[in-house]
């Protein structure tokens, strides 16, 4: 089991724990640095088949990582997460040598307030054999890593299920978003700070068929988003509201969840190269109940682009499980394709359009854009939340 202990109860304890399996250890302000390493060097004895440690609320010293370093054989870490050390200048020094003790067991390692030296994201991605999860922000890196050496370094990595990096500004190339999805098959959740292409978008999903999650500035895929209740939100909160509107019911009552995929619509025609690419994608992501088209440019010039999607999902394999559409951002921009989208998919049921972008929308443009297109579909609606609407004029 994983448990959470105040530093002064481990310091209480003497019997011995196996059962403990990760733990995190709370600190308090009047803690020293020396409570800290007596509380580990207790933790060996008394959970002896600890494989996860994590420090709050307190920086870790020298002694404390040297104690870590220098820990029993019968000790072998996978998960470790502290906050910071006391001592940053040292930082090389006491990370590799915890790098060299644990490398071939630690599976996700973060220290959140402390840069990772080029010497120390090297070994972790290149030595650390077993690692399988990976976050990384712009203050986890040092300056001396450069774009081109930080993707070398994560191409080392072959067991990697989660990589989160949309805290970075270095970006991916095309190629080499493909050549690490195809070096970590097992990749579960993929969180880029790019716009993914849709050719590499395709090899994702190719070469990691378990895929869950992935996150980019032009799509999102969710293999599984949880169901809320509305007793549970807060009625003042539109956004809460609309993402209770925005759940396919079938879905959420069959399973508890939902598959959702999230597209800028508006960034088609630069992430695809064409309608056929458009449906070859969605026809390698699985199944999904929710749709969510986004737009956040107001100057955006038309693009016949957007038509590609209704054409691409006629027949497809989606065309039978989209419950829900969802229009966001400068959603009357593309209300043309609204009505041919309904027709090409007709088990959806909910509707939620969101106005805040289109405030310099005409009202009659708006009774034209949407209202006649949903009316022109007829009843399949089964619910519909305008979330910010501008006044009408019929």
């Amino acid at each position: 089991v994983n448990v959470d202990l105040d530093l002064d109860v481990i310091l209480q304890l003497t019997h011995k724990y196996p059962f403990v399996g990760e733990l995190a250890i709370h600190c308090e302000h009047h803690h020293k640095e020396k409570d800290l390493t007596k509380s580990v060097e207790r933790c060996f004895a008394v959970f002896p088949n600890m494989t996860g440690l994590a420090v709050l609320n307190s920086e870790v010293s020298l002694s404390t990582m040297q104690c870590l370093t220098n820990a029993p054989m019968h000790i072998q870490l996978s998960d470790f997460a502290i906050y910071r050390l006391s001592k940053p200048a040292y930082a090389d020094k006491v990370l590799l040598a915890f790098l060299q003790r644990h490398q071939h067991s630690l599976q996700s390692f973060s220290v959140d307030m402390q840069p990772y030296s080029r010497a120390v994201f090297d070994f972790l991605c290149q030595h650390c054999v077993k690692m399988q999860e990976l976050e990384l922000a712009n203050e986890n890196l040092a300056d001396n890593i450069r774009r081109e050496h930080f993707a070398a370094a994560l191409l080392r990595c072959r067991h990697l299920r989660s990589l989160d990096v949309q805290g970075v500004d270095m970006q991916l190339t095309a190629q080499e978003v493909v050549q690490l999805a195809a070096n970590n098959p097992g990749l579960q959740a993929l969180k880029l700070s790019e716009s993914i292409q849709g050719a590499s978008a395709i090899a994702i999903l190719h070469h990691c068929p378990g895929i869950e999650q992935i996150m980019s500035a032009n799509l999102c895929y969710s293999a599984q988003e949880d169901a809320v209740d509305i007793d549970d939100l807060d009625d003042s909160d539109d956004r809460a509201i609309m993402r209770f509107h925005s759940i396919p019911q079938r879905s959420a009552l069959a399973h508890g969840s939902f598959a959702a995929l999230l597209l800028d619509i508006g960034a088609l025609a630069a992430s695809f190269s064409s309608q056929a690419q458009l449906r070859e994608f969605l026809e390698a992501v699985p199944v999904v109940h929710s749709l969510a088209l986004v737009c956040d440019d107001q100057h955006l010039s038309s693009s016949p682009a957007h038509a590609w999607l209704p054409a691409a999902l006629q027949g497809g394999k989606h065309a039978g499980s989209l419950e829900t559409i969802c229009l966001l951002g400068c959603a009357a921009r593309f209300a043309a394709a609204l009505l041919p989208l309904l027709r090409a998919c007709p088990a959806i049921t909910h509707l939620v359009v969101d106005y805040s972008s289109d405030a310099l929308w005409a009202s009659a443009q708006l009774d034209k854009g949407f209202v006649e297109p949903l009316c022109a579909y007829g009843g399949g609606i089964e619910r519909c939340h305008l979330c910010y609407l501008p006044a009408l004029t019929g």
